[in-house]
Protein backbone atom coordinates (compact mmCIF):
# COMPACT_ATOMS: atom_id res chain seq x y z
CA UNK A 1 0.00 0.00 0.00
CA UNK A 2 1.42 3.36 -0.98
CA UNK A 3 2.22 5.82 1.82
CA UNK A 4 2.75 9.50 1.74
CA UNK A 5 6.50 9.98 2.24
CA UNK A 6 5.81 13.01 4.40
CA UNK A 7 4.19 10.81 7.08
CA UNK A 8 7.53 9.31 7.96
CA UNK A 9 8.93 12.68 8.84
CA UNK A 10 5.77 14.11 10.41
CA UNK A 11 6.77 15.33 13.93
CA UNK A 12 4.90 13.63 16.73
CA UNK A 13 4.52 14.53 20.40
CA UNK A 14 4.74 11.48 22.64
CA UNK A 15 4.52 13.42 25.90
CA UNK A 16 3.91 16.96 27.05
CA UNK A 17 6.50 18.15 29.55
CA UNK A 18 4.73 21.21 30.96
CA UNK A 19 5.31 24.93 30.98
CA UNK A 20 8.71 26.40 30.16
CA UNK A 21 8.59 30.11 29.41
CA UNK A 22 12.19 30.73 30.48
CA UNK A 23 14.12 28.91 27.75
CA UNK A 24 14.26 30.03 24.14
CA UNK A 25 11.01 28.80 22.49
CA UNK A 26 13.10 27.14 19.79
CA UNK A 27 14.83 25.07 22.47
CA UNK A 28 11.72 23.97 24.37
CA UNK A 29 10.79 21.23 21.92
CA UNK A 30 7.42 20.05 20.66
CA UNK A 31 6.43 18.61 24.04
CA UNK A 32 7.07 21.83 25.91
CA UNK A 33 4.71 24.75 26.35
CA UNK A 34 5.68 28.40 26.30
CA UNK A 35 2.11 29.27 27.29
CA UNK A 36 -0.34 27.05 29.13
CA UNK A 37 -3.62 28.86 29.76
CA UNK A 38 -6.59 26.74 30.87
CA UNK A 39 -4.86 23.42 30.18
CA UNK A 40 -3.34 20.70 32.36
CA UNK A 41 -0.86 17.90 31.75
CA UNK A 42 -2.27 14.55 32.95
CA UNK A 43 -0.30 11.84 34.75
CA UNK A 44 0.22 10.20 31.34
CA UNK A 45 1.67 13.50 30.09
CA UNK A 46 -1.25 14.17 27.79
CA UNK A 47 -2.63 17.66 27.32
CA UNK A 48 -6.21 18.33 28.39
CA UNK A 49 -8.41 21.36 28.71
CA UNK A 50 -8.80 22.60 32.26
CA UNK A 51 -12.06 21.61 33.92
CA UNK A 52 -14.40 24.46 34.71
CA UNK A 53 -16.04 25.14 38.05
CA UNK A 54 -19.15 26.87 39.31
CA UNK A 55 -19.57 28.87 42.50
CA UNK A 56 -20.95 26.66 45.28
CA UNK A 57 -20.67 28.84 48.37
CA UNK A 58 -20.72 32.62 48.26
CA UNK A 59 -18.82 33.64 51.38
CA UNK A 60 -19.02 37.18 52.69
CA UNK A 61 -15.58 37.53 54.28
CA UNK A 62 -13.87 34.14 54.56
CA UNK A 63 -10.82 34.39 56.84
CA UNK A 64 -9.84 30.73 56.99
CA UNK A 65 -10.88 27.18 56.14
CA UNK A 66 -9.74 23.74 57.21
CA UNK A 67 -10.56 20.13 56.28
CA UNK A 68 -9.60 17.47 58.82
CA UNK A 69 -6.94 14.94 57.90
CA UNK A 70 -9.53 12.16 57.53
CA UNK A 71 -11.63 14.40 55.23
CA UNK A 72 -14.73 13.95 57.36
CA UNK A 73 -15.11 17.53 58.61
CA UNK A 74 -14.79 20.94 56.96
CA UNK A 75 -14.72 24.25 58.83
CA UNK A 76 -14.87 27.80 57.50
CA UNK A 77 -14.54 31.11 59.33
CA UNK A 78 -16.72 33.67 57.56
CA UNK A 79 -17.67 37.14 58.82
CA UNK A 80 -16.66 36.32 62.39
CA UNK A 81 -18.51 33.00 62.55
CA UNK A 82 -16.94 29.55 62.78
CA UNK A 83 -19.03 27.30 60.54
CA UNK A 84 -19.11 23.57 60.04
CA UNK A 85 -19.81 22.76 56.38
CA UNK A 86 -21.70 19.57 55.53
CA UNK A 87 -21.70 17.45 52.37
CA UNK A 88 -24.65 19.34 50.90
CA UNK A 89 -22.80 22.63 51.64
CA UNK A 90 -25.25 23.60 54.36
CA UNK A 91 -23.60 25.07 57.44
CA UNK A 92 -23.94 25.18 61.22
CA UNK A 93 -22.46 27.95 63.36
CA UNK A 94 -20.18 26.62 66.10
CA UNK A 95 -18.92 29.98 67.38
CA UNK A 96 -19.67 33.62 66.63
CA UNK A 97 -18.09 36.97 67.42
CA UNK A 98 -14.60 36.11 66.18
CA UNK A 99 -12.29 39.02 65.34
CA UNK A 100 -11.02 39.91 61.87
CA UNK A 101 -7.74 38.63 60.48
CA UNK A 102 -6.45 35.53 58.72
CA UNK A 103 -6.86 32.30 60.67
CA UNK A 104 -4.49 29.34 60.49
CA UNK A 105 -5.13 25.79 61.67
CA UNK A 106 -3.44 22.56 62.69
CA UNK A 107 -4.73 19.27 64.02
CA UNK A 108 -3.66 16.83 66.73
CA UNK A 109 -5.47 13.52 67.25
CA UNK A 110 -8.66 14.82 65.69
CA UNK A 111 -8.64 18.12 67.62
CA UNK A 112 -8.31 21.20 65.41
CA UNK A 113 -6.49 24.24 66.82
CA UNK A 114 -6.95 27.67 65.23
CA UNK A 115 -6.01 31.30 65.81
CA UNK A 116 -5.55 34.68 64.17
CA UNK A 117 -3.36 35.95 67.01
CA UNK A 118 -6.34 37.41 68.90
CA UNK A 119 -8.89 34.62 69.18
CA UNK A 120 -7.80 31.08 70.02
CA UNK A 121 -9.98 28.00 69.81
CA UNK A 122 -10.30 24.26 69.32
CA UNK A 123 -12.78 22.16 67.38
CA UNK A 124 -13.73 18.55 67.91
CA UNK A 125 -16.46 16.41 66.42
CA UNK A 126 -18.54 17.52 69.39
CA UNK A 127 -18.23 21.26 68.76
CA UNK A 128 -16.03 24.28 69.47
CA UNK A 129 -14.00 24.92 72.60
CA UNK A 130 -11.29 27.15 73.98
CA UNK A 131 -7.58 26.90 73.32
CA UNK A 132 -5.91 28.02 76.50
CA UNK A 133 -7.53 29.72 79.47
CA UNK A 134 -6.33 32.97 80.98
CA UNK A 135 -5.58 32.70 84.68
CA UNK A 136 -8.17 34.27 87.02
CA UNK A 137 -7.67 37.20 89.33
CA UNK A 138 -6.04 36.54 92.69
CA UNK A 139 -8.17 35.62 95.69
CA UNK A 140 -8.81 38.24 98.36
CA UNK A 141 -8.02 37.24 101.94
CA UNK A 142 -9.09 38.38 105.39
CA UNK A 143 -8.16 37.02 108.83
CA UNK A 144 -10.58 36.20 111.61
CA UNK A 145 -10.45 34.76 115.11
CA UNK A 146 -11.91 31.57 116.59
CA UNK A 147 -10.00 29.39 114.16
CA UNK A 148 -7.62 26.46 114.40
CA UNK A 149 -4.69 27.56 112.27
CA UNK A 150 -1.13 27.55 113.45
CA UNK A 151 0.87 30.76 113.20
CA UNK A 152 2.67 31.41 109.93
CA UNK A 153 2.23 32.47 106.30
CA UNK A 154 -0.54 30.98 104.19
CA UNK A 155 -0.56 31.36 100.40
CA UNK A 156 -3.46 30.87 97.98
CA UNK A 157 -3.82 30.65 94.19
CA UNK A 158 -6.85 30.02 92.00
CA UNK A 159 -7.34 28.32 88.65
CA UNK A 160 -10.22 28.12 86.20
CA UNK A 161 -11.62 24.88 84.76
CA UNK A 162 -13.69 24.78 81.58
CA UNK A 163 -16.59 22.34 80.95
CA UNK A 164 -14.24 19.86 79.26
CA UNK A 165 -12.00 19.71 82.34
CA UNK A 166 -9.17 21.84 80.96
CA UNK A 167 -7.50 23.77 83.80
CA UNK A 168 -5.75 27.12 83.52
CA UNK A 169 -2.45 28.07 85.10
CA UNK A 170 -2.46 29.78 88.48
CA UNK A 171 -3.49 33.28 89.47
CA UNK A 172 -1.12 35.61 91.26
CA UNK A 173 -0.34 34.44 94.78
CA UNK A 174 -2.38 35.92 97.63
CA UNK A 175 -0.81 35.48 101.07
CA UNK A 176 -1.41 36.47 104.65
CA UNK A 177 0.40 36.06 107.98
CA UNK A 178 -1.68 34.79 110.90
CA UNK A 179 -1.21 33.98 114.57
CA UNK A 180 -2.22 30.83 116.41
CA UNK A 181 -5.96 30.16 116.52
CA UNK A 182 -6.85 32.22 113.43
CA UNK A 183 -8.95 31.42 110.42
CA UNK A 184 -8.81 32.83 106.85
CA UNK A 185 -11.75 33.94 104.76
CA UNK A 186 -11.05 33.50 101.05
CA UNK A 187 -13.00 35.54 98.50
CA UNK A 188 -12.78 33.48 95.32
CA UNK A 189 -13.00 34.89 91.75
CA UNK A 190 -15.85 33.58 89.62
CA UNK A 191 -15.90 33.64 85.80
CA UNK A 192 -18.93 32.78 83.66
CA UNK A 193 -18.57 29.45 81.92
CA UNK A 194 -15.87 28.16 84.28
CA UNK A 195 -15.53 26.72 87.75
CA UNK A 196 -12.78 27.81 90.15
CA UNK A 197 -10.29 25.65 92.00
CA UNK A 198 -8.42 26.96 95.05
CA UNK A 199 -4.96 25.77 96.12
CA UNK A 200 -3.16 26.57 99.36
CA UNK A 201 0.41 26.36 100.65
CA UNK A 202 0.74 26.24 104.44
CA UNK A 203 3.64 26.88 106.84
CA UNK A 204 3.95 23.12 107.25
CA UNK A 205 3.97 22.40 103.50
CA UNK A 206 5.05 25.07 100.99
CA UNK A 207 3.67 23.07 98.02
CA UNK A 208 0.34 24.33 96.67
CA UNK A 209 -2.30 21.61 97.13
CA UNK A 210 -5.99 21.56 96.29
CA UNK A 211 -8.18 23.14 98.95
CA UNK A 212 -11.49 23.38 97.07
CA UNK A 213 -12.72 22.18 93.69
CA UNK A 214 -15.53 24.08 91.93
CA UNK A 215 -15.48 26.55 94.80
CA UNK A 216 -18.17 29.11 95.50
CA UNK A 217 -17.47 32.82 95.92
CA UNK A 218 -16.47 32.60 99.63
CA UNK A 219 -14.79 29.93 101.73
CA UNK A 220 -13.21 29.76 105.18
CA UNK A 221 -9.91 27.97 105.58
CA UNK A 222 -8.72 26.23 108.75
CA UNK A 223 -6.73 23.10 109.46
CA UNK A 224 -9.77 20.88 109.12
CA UNK A 225 -9.28 20.66 105.36
CA UNK A 226 -7.94 17.43 103.88
CA UNK A 227 -5.83 18.89 101.08
CA UNK A 228 -5.78 17.20 97.69
CA UNK A 229 -3.53 17.04 94.63
CA UNK A 230 -0.69 19.44 93.87
CA UNK A 231 -1.17 22.45 91.60
CA UNK A 232 -0.65 21.00 88.08
CA UNK A 233 0.57 24.12 86.21
CA UNK A 234 2.69 26.91 87.64
CA UNK A 235 3.12 30.37 86.07
CA UNK A 236 2.33 29.34 82.51
CA UNK A 237 0.70 31.34 79.72
CA UNK A 238 -2.10 30.52 77.31
CA UNK A 239 -1.00 30.37 73.65
CA UNK A 240 0.31 33.49 71.92
CA UNK A 241 1.16 34.25 68.31
CA UNK A 242 -0.15 32.75 65.07
CA UNK A 243 0.50 29.82 62.70
CA UNK A 244 -0.23 26.90 65.07
CA UNK A 245 2.06 24.00 64.13
CA UNK A 246 2.18 20.62 65.81
CA UNK A 247 5.71 19.22 65.97
CA UNK A 248 7.68 16.93 68.29
CA UNK A 249 4.77 16.46 70.71
CA UNK A 250 4.25 20.20 71.16
CA UNK A 251 2.20 22.97 69.61
CA UNK A 252 4.29 25.82 68.19
CA UNK A 253 3.26 29.38 67.36
CA UNK A 254 5.03 32.35 65.80
CA UNK A 255 4.91 35.87 67.27
CA UNK A 256 6.31 38.76 65.21
CA UNK A 257 7.77 41.88 66.84
CA UNK A 258 7.82 44.77 64.33
CA UNK A 259 10.09 46.86 66.55
CA UNK A 260 12.98 44.40 66.41
CA UNK A 261 11.82 42.91 63.08
CA UNK A 262 12.14 39.40 64.48
CA UNK A 263 9.79 36.48 65.12
CA UNK A 264 9.82 34.26 68.19
CA UNK A 265 8.67 30.67 67.83
CA UNK A 266 7.05 29.54 71.07
CA UNK A 267 6.20 25.98 72.04
CA UNK A 268 3.74 24.45 74.46
CA UNK A 269 4.51 21.93 77.15
CA UNK A 270 4.79 18.38 75.77
CA UNK A 271 1.29 17.00 75.22
CA UNK A 272 -0.15 20.04 77.05
CA UNK A 273 -1.03 22.16 74.02
CA UNK A 274 -2.92 24.76 76.07
CA UNK A 275 0.03 25.76 78.24
CA UNK A 276 3.04 27.75 77.04
CA UNK A 277 6.03 28.43 79.29
CA UNK A 278 7.09 32.09 79.05
CA UNK A 279 10.38 31.20 80.71
CA UNK A 280 11.26 28.63 78.07
CA UNK A 281 13.81 29.57 75.47
CA UNK A 282 12.01 30.49 72.25
CA UNK A 283 13.69 30.47 68.86
CA UNK A 284 14.20 33.96 67.43
CA UNK A 285 14.29 34.28 63.65
CA UNK A 286 15.06 37.43 61.64
CA UNK A 287 12.07 38.89 59.82
CA UNK A 288 8.38 38.00 59.84
CA UNK A 289 7.46 34.33 59.78
CA UNK A 290 4.68 33.90 57.20
CA UNK A 291 4.38 30.13 56.85
CA UNK A 292 5.22 27.31 59.23
CA UNK A 293 4.46 23.64 58.76
CA UNK A 294 5.91 20.37 60.03
CA UNK A 295 7.01 17.52 57.83
CA UNK A 296 6.67 14.17 59.55
CA UNK A 297 8.42 10.83 59.05
CA UNK A 298 10.13 11.82 55.85
CA UNK A 299 12.72 9.49 54.30
CA UNK A 300 15.83 11.15 52.90
CA UNK A 301 19.46 10.12 53.01
CA UNK A 302 22.69 12.05 52.51
CA UNK A 303 25.02 14.08 54.72
CA UNK A 304 24.72 14.80 58.44
CA UNK A 305 23.14 18.24 58.04
CA UNK A 306 19.60 18.62 59.27
CA UNK A 307 18.50 19.53 55.76
CA UNK A 308 19.62 16.18 54.36
CA UNK A 309 19.97 13.65 57.14
CA UNK A 310 18.47 10.26 57.88
CA UNK A 311 14.88 9.51 58.73
CA UNK A 312 13.40 12.31 60.74
CA UNK A 313 11.15 15.30 60.92
CA UNK A 314 11.47 19.07 60.91
CA UNK A 315 9.44 22.24 60.72
CA UNK A 316 9.78 24.26 57.54
CA UNK A 317 9.65 27.96 58.40
CA UNK A 318 9.20 30.62 55.73
CA UNK A 319 9.80 34.30 56.48
CA UNK A 320 9.48 37.41 54.36
CA UNK A 321 13.16 37.01 53.37
CA UNK A 322 14.42 33.46 54.03
CA UNK A 323 13.37 29.82 54.44
CA UNK A 324 14.60 27.57 57.27
CA UNK A 325 14.29 24.06 58.63
CA UNK A 326 14.08 23.59 62.39
CA UNK A 327 14.06 20.45 64.53
CA UNK A 328 14.30 22.03 68.04
CA UNK A 329 18.08 21.50 67.95
CA UNK A 330 19.19 23.20 64.75
CA UNK A 331 17.92 26.10 62.70
CA UNK A 332 19.28 25.71 59.17
CA UNK A 333 18.97 28.19 56.31
CA UNK A 334 17.45 26.53 53.24
CA UNK A 335 17.02 29.48 50.87
CA UNK A 336 17.97 33.17 50.84
CA UNK A 337 14.54 34.27 49.64
CA UNK A 338 11.19 34.47 51.35
CA UNK A 339 7.61 33.27 51.04
CA UNK A 340 4.30 35.03 50.55
CA UNK A 341 1.64 35.60 53.21
CA UNK A 342 -1.52 33.56 52.87
CA UNK A 343 -2.41 29.87 53.11
CA UNK A 344 -0.16 27.91 50.78
CA UNK A 345 2.03 25.66 52.94
CA UNK A 346 0.86 22.06 52.65
CA UNK A 347 2.27 18.67 53.62
CA UNK A 348 1.94 15.85 51.12
CA UNK A 349 3.55 12.42 51.50
CA UNK A 350 6.09 13.58 54.05
CA UNK A 351 7.17 16.73 52.23
CA UNK A 352 6.18 20.37 52.63
CA UNK A 353 5.23 22.50 49.62
CA UNK A 354 5.18 26.31 49.66
CA UNK A 355 4.87 29.21 47.26
CA UNK A 356 7.79 31.62 47.47
CA UNK A 357 9.10 34.80 45.89
CA UNK A 358 10.81 32.46 43.41
CA UNK A 359 7.96 30.07 42.76
CA UNK A 360 7.16 26.63 44.15
CA UNK A 361 9.48 24.80 46.56
CA UNK A 362 9.50 21.41 48.25
CA UNK A 363 11.29 20.19 51.38
CA UNK A 364 13.10 18.13 52.54
CA UNK A 365 15.55 17.92 50.84
CA UNK A 366 14.96 21.47 49.69
CA UNK A 367 14.18 21.92 46.00
CA UNK A 368 12.86 24.81 43.93
CA UNK A 369 10.64 23.10 41.36
CA UNK A 370 9.90 26.03 39.05
CA UNK A 371 12.73 28.56 39.02
CA UNK A 372 14.49 27.01 35.99
CA UNK A 373 11.41 26.72 33.80
CA UNK A 374 8.78 29.25 34.88
CA UNK A 375 8.89 33.03 35.02
CA UNK A 376 5.87 34.45 36.81
CA UNK A 377 5.15 37.37 39.11
CA UNK A 378 4.88 35.73 42.56
CA UNK A 379 1.87 37.76 43.71
CA UNK A 380 1.43 39.60 46.97
CA UNK A 381 -0.39 36.74 48.73
CA UNK A 382 -1.14 33.14 47.86
CA UNK A 383 -3.41 30.21 48.64
CA UNK A 384 -2.31 26.72 47.65
CA UNK A 385 -2.99 23.06 48.26
CA UNK A 386 -2.48 19.61 46.78
CA UNK A 387 -5.46 18.23 44.87
CA UNK A 388 -6.16 15.14 42.80
CA UNK A 389 -6.95 16.09 39.22
CA UNK A 390 -6.87 14.23 35.91
CA UNK A 391 -5.52 11.16 37.67
CA UNK A 392 -2.59 12.99 39.22
CA UNK A 393 -1.87 14.83 42.44
CA UNK A 394 -0.78 18.39 41.84
CA UNK A 395 -0.02 21.49 43.83
CA UNK A 396 -2.40 24.26 42.81
CA UNK A 397 -1.82 27.88 43.84
CA UNK A 398 -4.02 30.95 43.45
CA UNK A 399 -2.24 34.31 43.57
CA UNK A 400 -3.32 37.79 44.48
CA UNK A 401 -1.78 39.53 41.50
CA UNK A 402 1.33 41.62 42.05
CA UNK A 403 5.06 41.54 42.56
CA UNK A 404 7.80 41.02 39.98
CA UNK A 405 9.32 37.79 38.71
CA UNK A 406 12.90 37.26 39.91
CA UNK A 407 13.74 35.92 36.42
CA UNK A 408 11.84 38.27 34.10
CA UNK A 409 11.49 37.31 30.46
Amino acid sequence: MARNPREATQPRVSAFTGLNNVADPLDVGLGGQVQADNVIVTKDQHLRRMQGYVLSVDGTAIAGAYATKDFTRLYVIDSGSLLQVYDDLSTRALRTGLSDGDYHFDEVNGVVFYTNGTDYGTITSGGAGSWGIAAPDAAELSVGNAGTLRAGTYQFVCTLVDPSGLESSNSDVAYVDVGDGARITVNIPQVDGYTTNVYVATPADPVFCLMLEAAGPVATFDDQYDLGTELPFWNLNPPRGILPTYFAGKMHTAEYDPVSDTTTIWNSLPLQYHHFDPGAEGVIIPGEVRQMLAMRDSDFFASERLTQRGIGAAMIVGTDREIYSYDEEQLVLLAPYGVLPGHHAVEYRGKVYMWTLRGMVRALPFENLTEKTVSVAPGVSAAGTVIEQAGAHRYVVALHKGGEAFNPL
